[in-house]
């Protein structure tokens, strides 16, 4: 189990740095999409599920470390839906433009287009810099909904995520006359449900583990307290 969740962060931080170089399509479908990566996902649940058998943690009541090893596996399971069911592309708009066509990138290297059950408008797009700098210390585009009849305004930018009807938009990137968005577009209801579940008992396992009757502060203080009597009986 620890090579295998050494042999994964390695990956992924040779991923990260991919993606610097040659953007996150061409990781996407070179790393996380290939067989191997889905691979060590499979192993890695195997091997979650063999150390709750070996170590008897159902029988032995330990909960906490159950449930760190059961979130393990959500969370997992939560990729895995997201890999097979979910949705992602880019939004292209110009300032002034409206459209529904969001341009998705398939397994196969390949571009389809997605249609959105609504419009969304480019009204402005905006970037602030570093006082002093040409570099940008934020961008976020000013956006009109056209959804159901209805208009709403909205904003994205690095740190505010659009959501509407189950889609998630993020801003991505611009065009060099500053003029234009890119925007991340996402659906995975389903994966990124499971996914939340799987941090939830991650959290509650992690409380277990320090608090419940076997927990590490329990413990300690099962520890302070013999110490104490020991001390008590000592001759004076």
């Amino acid at each position: 189990m620890i090579f295998l969740l050494a042999f994964y962060a390695i990956i992924m931080a040779i991923a990260t740095l991919i993606e610097k170089e040659r953007g996150a399509e061409f990781v996407k479908t070179t790393i996380y999409y290939s067989l191997p990566f889905i691979l060590l996902h499979y192993l890695l649940v195997v091997n979650f599920v063999l150390i709750v058998i070996k170590h008897k943690l159902l029988k032995s009541q330990k909960w906490g470390l159950l449930f760190v090893h059961f979130s393990f596996i959500v969370i997992l399971l939560g990729a895995l839906i997201t890999h097979i069911f979910g949705k992602e592309g880019m939004l292209h708009l110009r300032e002034g433009d409206i459209s529904n066509h969001v341009h998705v990138q398939t397994m196969h290297g390949h571009r389809s287009i997605m249609s959105l059950p609504f419009h969304v408008e480019l009204v402005k797009f905006t970037i602030t810099r570093y006082p002093g700098s040409t570099s940008p210390s934020s961008y976020e585009s000013e956006l009109l909904v056209h959804i159901d009849g209805t208009t709403r305004h909205e904003r994205v930018y690095m740190n505010n995520v659009l959501d509407v009807k189950g889609y998630r938009f993020f801003q991505a990137s611009y065009d060099e006359d500053e003029e234009g968005t890119v925007l991340s577009v996402n659906k995975d209801v389903a994966g990124r449900t499971v996914t939340y579940s799987g941090y939830i008992f991650l959290f509650i396992g992690s409380i277990l583990c320090l608090t419940g009757k076997n927990g590490r502060i329990r413990t300690l203080y099962r520890q302070l307290e013999h110490n104490n009597v020991s001390f008590r009986l000592l001759p004076q």
